[in-house]
């Protein structure tokens, strides 16, 4: 929680560094396998992570990949993961 929170709130700086180039692999092996978590708070965060990043150029494998498993995420049991995920969708 703790390592996706703080990629969340340097998103703005990130995606404007010379790291930008580095944030789809991040994405995609860090952020991503929270998606399926069995932990609705990790799901949660997940998808905010995800919505911090809507400004960056993706891979478009890497991209349905996201938006297949937000989508999960909106029918998630739990109201905080799909007001995440629907925020992500954003």
């Amino acid at each position: 929680d703790g390592a996706m929170f703080l990629l969340g709130s340097i998103a703005k700086v990130l995606s404007s560094s010379s790291l930008s180039n580095q944030i789809e692999s991040v994405l995609g092996s860090c952020i991503l396998p929270e998606l399926k978590s069995k932990y609705g708070f990790l799901r949660m965060r997940a998808c905010w992570t995800i919505e911090q990043y809507d400004n960056i150029t993706i891979s478009p494998a890497t991209s349905m990949e996201m938006f297949q498993n937000v989508l999960t995420c909106m029918k998630d049991k739990l109201l905080p993961v799909r007001v995440a995920a629907c925020s992500a969708l954003g």
